[in-house]
């Protein structure tokens, strides 16, 4: 069965509010949550920061904690996700996410 490993902090969630698309021969799974100062474990005066995390996979079914894609601002983030754009700027189809000059979170 599949499964999603080493959560990136005890206080984000993994069963929601995702984004999935493929790039190449890696599946890329997009989440909120958040941090505390870059790792998991709360520590006392050390605010959870919002963020949105990364996580990969080779087969669809299990998953790898990889990094926030972003720096944390707020204290949680819900559905983050990535919108492609081409070279003059029109919006493209997640579907096309490796074609993209740019992209916007």
């Amino acid at each position: 069965s599949g499964c999603m490993t080493r959560a990136p902090s005890a206080a984000s969630q993994t069963n929601h509010d995702t984004a999935i698309f493929r790039l190449g021969a890696t599946w890329h799974l997009l989440i909120g949550g958040c941090t505390f100062a870059g790792g998991n474990t709360p520590a006392p005066g050390i605010p959870c920061e919002g963020n949105a995390q990364l996580w990969t996979s080779a087969d669809l079914r299990s998953f790898s904690y990889s990094h926030p894609l972003t720096p944390g601002w707020g204290g949680y983030w819900e559905l983050p996700y990535l919108l492609p754009f081409d070279a003059h700027g029109g919006a493209l189809p997640n579907s096309r996410m490796a074609d993209a000059a740019r992209v916007a979170l």
